[in-house]
């Protein structure tokens, strides 16, 4: 089995930037960011009334290990562009390489998981929201799709008379990453493409404002902050 992906030939804007010894660490740490913030837990949805899920899809990132330790019993399966780098895995977890703007393999399938769970990673691909659409088809009946992602402010909300440097960042960035078909915004839509595709009894989203400086709030607030830093 061929397991790398072809970088000239794959959409990811990025291209294979993950699979780098220094991008993993950074990957580690922001895991360890968004948990210490989440006080341990792998998510802020309940997902202790889900009697013993069976199968876990983890898109890429260490949320596969901590999902795999916390459900010990579940087949978890990570994927992601690039290789995992050498460590030690849970037994019930394994890994595959997978694009997401290609045509799923086989072993995703629809209504397959119990638990379906992306961070940070729809901000950076081209045509996110059809890539939701088919995603959401994964989850089982009854099971949780977990989707945590970022969206940049408005141009409109920076200042350009007060803050013209930050104003024009972000209205550069942003035509940038239109211009390879991203959605700047993506993480703002979730809720309104879930409940579009009819496939879920109810879609919860909570928003989190996240300063460009030390919010100097409290700890929960500035360990979030710190990851937000590191993606």
């Amino acid at each position: 089995m061929n397991n790398t992906v072809d970088e000239e030939s794959t959409k990811y804007v990025l291209g294979n930037v993950s699979g780098t010894s220094t991008e993993h660490e950074r990957l580690d740490d922001l895991h360890e960011a968004f948990r210490s913030y989440l006080g341990g837990n792998l998510s802020l949805a309940p997902l202790e009334e889900l009697a013993k899920p069976k199968r876990i899809l983890e898109i890429g990132g260490a949320w596969a290990i901590q999902a795999a330790e916390t459900f010990s019993e579940a087949e978890v399966l990570a994927i992601d562009i690039s290789p995992l780098p050498a460590r030690s895995l849970p037994s019930n977890l394994t890994f595959k390489i997978v694009d997401l703007t290609r045509p799923f393999p086989a072993e995703l399938h629809d209504e397959r998981y119990d638990i379906v769970h992306a961070r940070l990673v729809f901000i950076h691909l081209p045509h996110p929201e059809g890539i939701i659409r088919r995603i959401a088809q994964l989850v089982k009946p009854g099971g949780w799709l977990l989707l945590d992602d970022a969206y940049q402010p408005r141009t409109v909300e920076c200042d350009p008379i007060r803050s013209p440097g930050l104003s024009s960042f972000w209205k550069l960035l942003q035509d940038s990453q239109r211009a390879r078909d991203m959605d700047p915004f993506i993480g703002a839509r979730f809720k309104e493409i879930l409940q579009s595709t009819g496939l879920f009894s109810e879609v919860n989203a909570k928003e989190i404002l996240l300063p460009l400086s030390n919010p100097g709030i409290n700890v929960a607030d500035g360990a979030f902050f710190n990851a937000a830093k590191l993606s």
